[in-house]
């Protein structure tokens, strides 16, 4: 074996042939699966919300810190008993308690918070239990 500048190489374990077709199909498939995951799926819009389409999902607050900044005024609303946290299709949603489910009512109340769908839901009278 000759040392230098006609020293011989070692053969490549495969051909450059073959090599350059594998590592362009190991990209393509690579790209086809990031690139799938970025795509954005609809659901049908739920009876009295927004369509998910209208709300982002991308960095909203904790809907715990959502529901903390808007349930006093929620209350003073009358005929809101209450707000709670739901889940719909997967996603969260900020659910809105109402003595009675009225189109007056449901036209003062907001149809997203920070990017969660609201949801009305009618509970009747709310009382405290007796002693």
């Amino acid at each position: 074996m000759r040392e230098g500048r006609g020293a011989a190489r070692p053969a490549p374990s495969c051909p450059r042939e073959v090599g350059w077709p594998r590592r362009t199909a190991m990209a393509v498939a690579i790209a086809a699966v990031l690139l799938g995951g970025c795509q954005e799926r609809s659901a049908p819009p739920a009876a009295g919300g927004a369509s998910p389409r209208e709300e982002p999902r991308v960095n909203r607050p904790p809907i715990t810190d959502v529901l903390a900044r808007h349930t006093p005024g929620l209350l003073a609303l009358k005929g809101v008993t209450g707000t709670g946290e739901g889940a719909a299709g997967g996603q969260p949603i900020v659910v809105v308690f109402v003595r009675q489910d009225t189109p007056e009512l449901r036209a003062r109340l907001p149809r997203s918070l920070e990017g969660y769908r609201v949801v009305v839901r009618a509970s009747g009278e709310v009382t405290a239990p007796p002693r």
